[in-house]
C-alpha cells in the first residue's frame, strides 16, 4: 500500500473509484434516484477540476483503492484545513488503510500551515462518523441540509485541533 499525490493520468481511475465508493457508502443513505444519475465519467469530470496537489491516492499493485482531497476550509466560520473528500473501497476498510491516508492528509495540511481540520459527514453515516471519532475528530454542532439524503439526514461538521495532540517526543 502506497500513498502518493494524484496525477492527471489518474483521472479515469479516480472517476471509477469515486463512483464505486459512493455506491458502496451511500446505498440506503442517499436518494437512489440521485445515485442512479451518477457515473464514473461524471465523477472523473468533477475530479479533473480538483488540483492534483490537493489529492492523495491509496494504491496497491492492483490499482487505486482510496483517495482524499483537501484544501483550506471553505467555511466562513472555521479557520483551518478541510478534508473535502475521503473515500476507500469497502473491501479495503478496517485494515488500517483509512488511518494511513488520514495521517498523510493531515500531514499535508500541517505542511501548509493548518493546525485545525474540518470535514463534513452525512449524519446517518455511522461507519464514517466512528472512523473520524477514532482519529480524534468531534462534532462541533455545525450542520448543513442535504436534499438528496434519506430520513432527514444532514451533513454535520467534525473537527480536530492538532495543537491538542500529545507530543510523544517530549
Amino acid at each position: 500500500m502506497n500513498v502518493r499525490f494524484a496525477a492527471k493520468s489518474d483521472i479515469d481511475a479516480l472517476g471509477k473509484l469515486h463512483h464505486q465508493t459512493w455506491m458502496e457508502t451511500y446505498d440506503g443513505l442517499i436518494d437512489p434516484g440521485y445515485l442512479r444519475k451518477l457515473s464514473p465519467e461524471k465523477s472523473a469530470a468533477m475530479l479533473e477540476k480538483t488540483p492534483m496537489e490537493n489529492t492523495l491516492v491509496l494504491e496497491s499493485d492492483d490499482g487505486l483503492f482510496g483517495f482524499s482531497t483537501f484544501d483550506k476550509s471553505r467555511d466562513d466560520d472555521f479557520t483551518g484545513g478541510e478534508i473535502i473528500a475521503m473515500y476507500i473501497l469497502q473491501q479495503a476498510q478496517g485494515k488500517g488503510c483509512g488511518r494511513k491516508l488520514m495521517e498523510k492528509t493531515e500531514e499535508e495540511l500541517k505542511n501548509r500551515g493548518y493546525d485545525r481540520f474540518a470535514t463534513w459527514v452525512l449524519s446517518t453515516n455511522e461507519r464514517s462518523i466512528g472512523f473520524y471519532k477514532a482519529m480524534g475528530y468531534r462534532e462541533d454542532g455545525a450542520k448543513k441540509p442535504l436534499k438528496v439524503a434519506l430520513n432527514g439526514a444532514c451533513q454535520m461538521r467534525m473537527v480536530k485541533d492538532a495543537r491538542l495532540e500529545k507530543d510523544d517526543s517530549l
